[in-house]
């Protein structure tokens, strides 16, 4: 199975994964990565502070880089108020 590295930066600095993870496909990495940045999002939030600059960058095993997924490949933001007049 394919072996992917997912480095996260959230403006904290940037965190190198020397581990990696196996993922069937390109696409299953995608997904991965998008998870991972939320939860490091949802940490960053949790300690009161967001960078809409985070990303993270895909290498597969050989360490050569597929893709990069921003913040706002992995949330979506509004500034409208969702909530219905009662």
């Amino acid at each position: 199975m394919p072996h992917f590295y997912f480095h996260l930066c959230n403006g904290s600095g940037f965190v190198e994964d020397d581990s990696g993870q196996d993922c069937p496909t390109v696409n299953d990495a995608r997904i991965a990565a998008v998870a991972k940045l939320r939860r490091a999002l949802a940490d960053d939030v949790h300690a009161g502070n967001i960078n809409v600059a985070a990303f993270i960058e895909i290498e597969n095993e050989n360490r050569a880089h597929i893709e990069t997924i921003h913040f706002a490949d992995a949330v979506s933001v509004t500034t409208e108020n969702s909530r219905k007049a009662r």
